[in-house]
């Protein structure tokens, strides 16, 4: 009985020291992708704590990370700077209506279709998805992550955030090299150190810190929310909750929510499918969709950023020796303890460096691996139509991502594509 307890409590402190770990992870990607979506760092950190929580808590994958992703960020994004022109056009019927009450709208619908789609028994369907088509799908998100960061820190576009300053360059690109480099700089130093600290928040703090010695000319992140007792939360949730909601409002939010939730189920059970590889388990890939609308609902009373299960977040929970439901909890805990202690820095963070994050994590989503093997004629290359039906996807997904899926899912198996699930790494 003794010895069962200290195992179990052995396994319990591993677990909290995996979600620790983690948790740096999931506070500066949360970060990074709040700037990217446009809803700012304070929104993508209290999304990424929540998402997380509430996905660990009751979603069908049993170890596993959810927040915000890039896929999700950049649709959010387009949202945030389509609105004044929405809200313009259809001010008869949208009238009164804030543009932080029409994002949270958007969220809110995009949560309630992921749970229909979960209580509809759905989450089958993403087996008949094509590689090809998920893989296109990623390879134009990251394209169209890709050049809007370099229009906003090349000053191209229209695109002015930053300004195109030596300085802004210096601090993405060398925050970008950073996170690839901090792994093997810091395994030199102590192992242990490498692993606990990731590459993304070593960047971050270093960079910044660089920054701010060297006094450098550039924006920083401008947090327009800080919350400081129990009755400003709740006084800034009671902020969040959308007015004057009717049906022609509901119709108006619901193509963009619908593509929302279907990049929310795609990256949500693919991510879902290698973490099952890894750990031999099978999730609940219906219980995965409604927990996932449930997160991405409550996410609309914080102002916050929809999310998916996260690739890099849940591979890292299993590479760590996550073996608990209790881990991913700790995860969104910690977030949130960690965000509301540190407010008072994320000021001090150039938008630049959170660039430098967002071209690490997009060199990560990009599906590379078809392109190399097709160029350099491996055994396993995509065939002629399979190349195709991947680019052909990448394009059109940069336009629309739902049109995307349907054209090239149909392409598949209207020609007879021969490409197999799960040749993809």
């Amino acid at each position: 009985m003794y010895t069962c307890l200290i195992k179990r409590s052995s396994e319990i402190s591993k677990n909290i020291l995996v979600a620790l770990t983690v948790s740096f992870v999931a506070l500066s990607l949360g970060a990074a992708f709040g700037v990217l979506s446009g809803r700012g760092a304070f929104a993508g950190m209290f999304s990424a704590g929540l998402i997380a929580a509430i996905t660990a808590a009751i979603g069908g994958t049993r170890v596993q990370c959810s927040g915000p992703t890039a896929p999700m960020a950049a649709i959010m994004a387009i949202v945030v700077a389509n609105t004044g022109l929405v809200l313009q056009n259809n001010a008869d019927y949208l009238h009164g209506m804030t543009p932080a009450h029409w994002y949270n709208l958007i969220c809110l619908v995009c949560g309630v279709i992921m749970i229909l789609m979960g209580v509809l028994r759905l989450g089958k369907w993403i087996s008949y998805i094509p590689d090809t088509v998920i893989s296109g799908f990623m390879t134009g998100i990251g394209i169209m992550i890709w050049t809007g960061q370099g229009e906003i820190l090349l000053n191209l576009g229209g695109q002015t955030s930053y300004g195109g300053t030596i300085d802004n360059l210096f601090l993405a690109f060398s925050t970008l090299a950073l996170t690839f480099a901090s792994y093997p700089l810091l395994k030199r130093i102590s192992p242990i150190l490498a692993n606990f600290i990731p590459g993304t928040l070593t960047a971050l703090i270093v960079m910044t810190a660089i920054s701010y010695q060297l006094d450098m000319p550039v924006a920083h992140t401008i947090l327009d929310t800080t919350i400081n007792s129990w009755q400003g939360l709740l006084d800034y949730i009671q902020q969040q909750i959308p007015q004057n909601i009717s049906m022609p409002v509901l119709t108006k939010a619901l193509p963009i929510s619908v593509e929302l939730a279907l990049i929310s189920y795609l990256d949500t059970l693919m991510v879902a499918l290698i973490i099952d590889r890894m750990t031999g388990e099978k999730t609940h890939q219906n219980k995965e969709l409604i927990a996932q609308g449930v997160a991405n609902s409550a996410v609309a009373f914080i102002g916050g950023v929809p999310g998916t299960q996260a690739s890099i977040r849940s591979v890292m929970m299993i590479q760590e020796g996550a073996t608990m439901r209790f881990a991913g909890i700790m995860v969104g805990i910690f977030v949130l303890i960690q965000m509301f202690a540190f407010q008072g820095f994320l000021g001090l963070i150039p938008k630049a460096v959170f660039s430098g994050i967002l071209l690490k994590v997009d060199w990560n989503v990009i599906d590379k691996k078809p392109l190399t093997d097709f160029i350099l004629r491996r055994d396993d290359a995509p065939s002629v139509l399979d190349f195709i039906t991947i680019l052909g996807t990448a394009l059109v997904t940069l336009y629309n991502l739902s049109l995307a899926v349907l054209i090239f899912t149909s392409v598949h198996f209207i020609l007879g594509s021969k490409h197999k699930r799960g040749q993809r790494k």
